[in-house]
């Protein structure tokens, strides 16, 4: 028993609302610090960071295609780097969005490759608008 704040990730649309999840904390700030912790404690990776955003790539439906779109951006269990699709469910509906969760072996890098995923699928609206 306690008292406190609880936070509820919730997916809405027209037809309906979904609790995704309900957390006792406040942030999703959680998250990154999971992965990184996960990465490390199994010894896949000796160091890794993490920067996390959400992205809502435009005129993208389904999170099946984003592996696609982010190519050599895709997370790389080998080196370890690259980005990691968070929340998927979030890429259905009228709002499309991820969690994109890039690891680096420092902050800059996972920085670096969170910059370039957001450049990258923004180059993805601009031409899929296009057509």
């Amino acid at each position: 028993d306690g008292i406190g704040r609880i936070g509820f990730d919730l997916k809405v649309n027209r037809q309906r609302q979904v609790v995704l999840e309900s957390n006792c904390r406040q942030t999703a700030a959680t998250y990154p610090e999971s992965v990184r912790f996960q990465l490390t404690r199994s010894g896949r990776c000796r160091t890794a960071a993490v920067a996390m955003r959400n992205v809502r790539p435009m005129h993208v439906r389904g999170w099946q295609v984003l592996p696609q779109l982010l190519g050599d951006l895709a997370f790389d269990p080998a080196s370890c780097r690259g980005v990691v699709i968070g929340n998927p469910i979030c890429m259905e509906g009228e709002h499309p969005k991820f969690a994109a969760v890039c690891v680096g072996h420092g902050l800059a890098e996972a920085q670096a490759i969170l910059q370039e995923t957001q450049q990258r699928l923004e180059s993805s609206r601009a031409s899929a608008a296009a057509k």
